[in-house]
């Protein structure tokens, strides 16, 4: 995010937060609704495993949505 920064590309750089920011704020909403089904049907470990394997599968969403750009930073 801070390339975006860097190369004055306001709009873009506002657009990734508010996606992000949405993106979360969805997941959070609907969590309560299968959380604690989850957890029961699949026990502690697993289920918390599938948390973390969710969270780290769309961590490189952002990137692959928006690439950073190649420009110096002069």
């Amino acid at each position: 995010m801070a390339q975006f920064r860097q190369n004055g590309e306001l709009a873009d750089f506002l657009g990734l937060v508010a996606a992000n920011s949405f993106a979360r704020s969805s997941f959070a909403a609907g969590f309560p609704l299968f959380g604690v089904q989850m957890y029961t049907k699949l026990g502690y470990p697993l289920a918390s495993t599938t948390l973390g394997v969710i969270a780290l599968v769309m961590t490189p969403f952002r990137e692959s949505q928006y690439p950073s750009h190649s420009g110096s930073l002069d």
